[in-house]
C-alpha cells in the first residue's frame, strides 16, 4: 500500500478518535481507542515504508553510537513485551469479578504505550547527539515508564477485587500500590507519544514534498 495512503488514513483515524472523544459518550470509549490505535498503526506503517524508500539516514548517523542506542531501546522493548505477556496471562487466568475489568483496562493502556514505544523506535532515527535525538529519547523513556507502570498495575489489578465480592490475591494486589505511582506517567505517555508520531509524520511528508 502507498505510504501516502497509509499516512492519510492514519491522520483520518486519529481525527475520528478525537471527534469521538469530544462529542461521543462513555459507551463509545472502545471505538475511540480502536480508531486511535488504527491511526497510530497506519501512521507507523507509512513512516516505515517511507524510510525504506528513502534509504533512511544511515549515512549521516554514527554507526557505533546508533547501534548502541538501538540495542538499549530494543532490550527495553523486549522486557516490556515479556511483562505484557505475563500481565495478559494473569488477567485472563487469575482475575475474577471486578478485578477482570480492572486488569484489562490497565493492560490496554500498557499495550498502547508499548505499541507507540516500538513504533517510534522503529520509524524515527534522528542523528545521534542532535536535539531531535534527545527528544526521541525522552519520549521513549516516558512511553517505556508508562507502559511498565500500566503492566504492573494490571498485574496488581488482577488480584485486587476492591469490592471483595469474590476473592483478592494479596500477592498480586500488593503490586497495585506500586503501579499507581506510575499512573500519571501512563496518562501522559499516550498523548505525548501520539503527538510525537503526528509531528514525525508531518515532518516526513514535508521532507518528501521538498525532495519531490
Amino acid at each position: 500500500m502507498n505510504e501516502r495512503v497509509l499516512i492519510i488514513g492514519g491522520f483520518g483515524s486519529i481525527a475520528v478518535a478525537v471527534a469521538l472523544l469530544i462529542f461521543g459518550s462513555a459507551t463509545l470509549a472502545i471505538l475511540t481507542f480502536a480508531f486511535l490505535g488504527l491511526g497510530v498503526v497506519l501512521l507507523l506503517a507509512g513512516l516505515v515504508q517511507m524510510r525504506k524508500q528513502d534509504g533512511a539516514d544511515a549515512i549521516t548517523r554514527s554507526p557505533s553510537l546508533a547501534t548502541r542506542s538501538d540495542r538499549v531501546v530494543w532490550i527495553a522493548a523486549a522486557i516490556l513485551a515479556g511483562l505484557a505477556a505475563i500481565a495478559s496471562i494473569v488477567a485472563a487466568t487469575v482475575a475474577v469479578g471486578e478485578a477482570t475489568g480492572h486488569a484489562a483496562g490497565h493492560l490496554v493502556v500498557g499495550l498502547a504505550g508499548l505499541l507507540l514505544f516500538a513504533g517510534l523506535a522503529l520509524a524515527w532515527h534522528p542523528q545521534p547527539g542532535s536535539g531531535k535525538a534527545s527528544i526521541r529519547g525522552m519520549v521513549l523513556l516516558i512511553l517505556g515508564v508508562g507502559a511498565f507502570g500500566s503492566f504492573i498495575e494490571s498485574l496488581g489489578g488482577a488480584g485486587y477485587d476492591a469490592a471483595n465480592l469474590e476473592r483478592r490475591v494479596e500477592s498480586l494486589a500488593s503490586l497495585h500500590g506500586i503501579g499507581v505511582l506510575f499512573g500519571p506517567v501512563a496518562l501522559l505517555a499516550i498523548p505525548i507519544g501520539t503527538v510525537t508520531i503526528l509531528l514525525v509524520a508531518c515532518s516526513a511528508i514535508v521532507t518528501r514534498i521538498r525532495h519531490a
